[in-house]
């Protein structure tokens, strides 16, 4: 299970990451779907924490001063640098988080918008991979697309972030929730650590979006919200909502922003999926979502609603 990790000394003389993979790494904590008294505990505090800031923060009206191009090539650049590193996907989408709310809270002028772009993703990186990775790369390893900045230039923006954010860096990411809502919306043992999969990429291919902001989404609801899409993709409003019936204290609130994050999915799903490959039973993304393995192979991202994998499943129950 996955816990807010401790604010680390940021401009500590970083090692060079052992993490040296083409990939971005999945949490190993994904392999098995396992929930304790505690966590559950936890989480259902961590649910309530977000329910409040949200509710705060609900009818402050912030203006979008960035244009929209200059977030999307940011975003990429996190991917991009990501992979290259080997940090896992939490790592990632905990900078985004950063970066969306630093473009919520801020504006400079710059000429050089695609300069000012690679730099504060990679700030918003480096500042994510020291409170989520073993070893952080060195600042001068971060480069991308041609674009290298000297360590000082990636502290200084680094501080700006700091800033604009109050220091408050112990953000909680989808993944700390997606065991806890694959166990507690999938009875079906054997099709659990397939779905935690799915909806950890589900996850990630959020972060691409352009119309959805990392840090104005809860990361519970995120998280709910894949992990259902990842189960079935054609799930009604009154379907969805008697499953998240399965988490106490969720009300009407967490079930609309629940369907709303839900349907965003849905939208994704069927973007990436080939008309030609668009059935009623299955949705399959191509290959421009796929991954690329350690082994040089694509993995290709399958939103199907697994009546064939079900096979080998005991009797289904409603998941």
């Amino acid at each position: 299970m996955e816990f807010e990790a401790p604010l680390l000394n940021l401009f500590c003389n970083e090692d060079i990451s052992s993490l040296d993979s083409n990939l971005i790494e999945k949490d190993d904590d994904l392999d098995f779907i396992s929930v304790s008294e505690p966590d559950c505990d936890y989480i259902e505090n961590s649910f309530r924490k977000e329910i409040i800031i949200f509710r705060s923060n609900r009818d402050q009206n912030e203006v979008k001063r960035w244009p929209q191009s200059f977030r999307l090539e940011a975003v990429k650049s996190i991917l991009k640098i990501s992979a290259m590193f080997g940090y896992h996907y939490r790592t990632a989408y905990l900078s985004s988080i950063y970066l969306d709310q630093f473009l919520a809270k801020t504006w400079f002028s710059d000429g050089n918008t695609a300069w000012t772009s690679r730099l504060l993703s990679i700030a918003c990186l480096s500042l994510a991979a020291k409170m989520e990775e073993h070893k952080a790369r060195k600042l001068i390893e971060y480069r991308v697309d041609g674009y290298g900045f000297e360590g000082i230039a990636i502290q200084k923006m680094e501080l700006c972030v700091l800033h604009e954010l109050g220091w408050q860096m112990g953000i909680l990411t989808p993944f700390t929730y997606i065991h806890y809502f694959t166990a507690k919306l999938c009875a079906e043992k054997c099709r659990q650590k397939e779905i935690a999969t799915r909806a950890a990429d589900l996850v990630l291919a959020i972060m691409e979006e352009p119309n959805i902001n990392a840090a104005e989404n809860l990361s519970s609801i995120v998280a709910a919200a894949s992990v259902l899409a990842a189960y079935d993709h054609r799930l009604e409003k009154r379907m969805m909502e008697d499953k998240i019936n399965e988490i106490p204290s969720w009300g009407s609130l967490e079930k609309d922003l629940t369907f709303s994050c839900y349907c965003k999915l849905q939208e994704i799903m069927m973007l990436k999926t080939p008309k030609s490959a668009i059935s009623p039973s299955w949705i399959s993304a191509d290959d421009s979502t796929a991954i690329t393995s350690k082994g040089g192979s694509k993995r290709r991202l399958n939103f199907d609603n697994n009546n064939n994998n079900d096979q080998n499943c005991p009797t289904k129950k409603n998941c």
